[in-house]
């Protein structure tokens, strides 16, 4: 099963900042100068003091195929691909995988067949 990430994002996760105290001089340089390159915003972000904790990283994913349940061989694989992939950035990973029914009234697929995990710690 390939899997793969494409640095930051896909449409497929969400992060969170679980602790703004080490944003707080980006913000404050940001409304010194917006227009700043992103070889200075990189300098002025000190990515090595960021705790992991600080940043909560959501990954949702849905089985291809309708009246399937999620895959407990494919939840395992991913699981074991993000722990054992350097190249993902620090945070805590939460990982769901739901089958292919998304409830309309609410926008999500969180049900008691989902396969859920909240505490892959990556540094």
């Amino acid at each position: 099963m390939p899997l793969g990430t494409n640095r930051f994002s896909t449409k497929y996760y969400f992060t969170a900042i679980r602790d703004d105290e080490p944003f707080r001089n980006i913000l404050e340089y940001y409304f010194e100068n917006p227009d700043r390159s992103s070889e200075e915003w990189k300098e002025l972000l000190e990515v090595k003091e960021i705790e992991p904790e600080a940043i909560r990283i959501a990954i949702t994913l849905f089985m291809a195929n309708e009246n399937v349940e999620p895959s407990k061989e494919a939840f395992d694989a991913l699981i074991q691909k993000i722990e054992g992939d350097q190249n993902l950035p620090k945070g805590i990973y939460g990982i769901s995988l739901h089958d292919n029914l998304i409830l309309k009234e609410k926008a999500i697929g969180d049900k008691d067949n989902s396969l859920s995990i909240d505490s892959i710690i990556k540094h």
